[in-house]
Formats: structure tokens, sequence, C-alpha cells
């Protein structure tokens, strides 16, 4: 199962990589089309404004998930540090399970929950006129990644726990 899940995580991390690169792309143009037109006098527009919000909120959120995969995410670990063995395990776990319910509970279910009542109440954007909800689906999304791989480390965790008895 493990084996299953990792090549299922590497394969959406590739794509996730893309995506990223995608859309970082498209941040740098739509910044640098906003510069351009303002220092030529040719007026910012508010479509590009709200465009590059909504893809900083999209890769904020999912190189969020990206770091936590990669492990290039900050994390304070001086006490866990001084800790051996199996408490050493003991404690990962423990932290990715806390990790695992933020993905799941509150960005998966709490991000699909706010997608529902935006699409219900047909919240659109200001500038753009999108529904909201497509901004808001970057929150499941990635509580999904996070979930994906809180899951993988634990399930890694628990296999050198039984391997080191």
């Amino acid at each position: 199962m493990l084996s299953k899940l990792k090549t299922c995580k590497d394969g959406l991390m590739k794509v996730l990589d893309l995506l990223l690169i995608t859309m970082m792309a498209m941040l740098v143009i739509v910044v640098l089309y906003q510069i351009l037109a303002r220092s030529l006098n040719l007026g910012g527009t508010a479509i590009c404004s709200e465009l590059a919000q909504f893809l900083l909120v999209w890769i904020t959120l999912l190189g969020g998930s990206l770091a936590f995969a990669k492990n290039a995410h900050l994390g304070i670990d001086y006490f866990a540090g001084k800790l051996k063995g199996n408490k050493r395990l003991w404690l990962d776990i423990f932290g990715q399970i806390c990790i695992a319910f933020f993905g799941s509970y509150l960005l998966l279910f709490g991000g699909a929950k706010l997608v529902t009542l935006t699409l219900r109440f047909d919240q659109l954007s200001s500038a753009m006129g999108i529904p909201m909800a497509y901004i808001y689906t970057a929150l499941p999304i990635s509580g999904l990644f996070i979930s994906l791989v809180a899951l993988e480390t634990i399930l890694e965790k628990v296999n050198a726990m039984k391997e080191a008895q």
C-alpha cells in the first residue's frame, strides 16, 4: 500500500510542480504588464490586479503543499531533536497526525464547505466576474495534498517502528 501511495503522491507532485511553474510565470507576466501599463500612463486594469491576487493565493496554498511534500518547510525541532529511538518516532507520528487533521478537516472539508457555500450564493469576483468558488478551490486541493503527504509519512514512520523491533 505504501508503494502505491508513494507512486500516486510522486505523480501528483510532478503535476503540482508544473502547475506552480505555470502560475508563477503567469503572475510575473501579469505584474509586468501592470507595471508597464501604469508607467506608460495607460492605466492599470482591475482585472490584472485581481488576477495577480488570485494567482498569489493559489501559488501560496499549493506551494505550501509542495514545500511540505519536499520537507522544505520551516520546522522547529529543537526539543524533538533531543529524543531518540521510538520516542522520536512517536513524536513524529503525533506531529504528522496533527498535520493530517489540519489538512483533511480544516483545509479539505472546510475548504469544500466554503466552495459549496460560495457556489450556492453565487458569489462573483468584483473585476473578473468569475465565481469565487473557483478561487476557494485552492483550499481543498491543498488540503488533499497535505493529507496525502502526511498519511504517507505516518505509514513510513510506523513501518520504521516495526522494523526497529
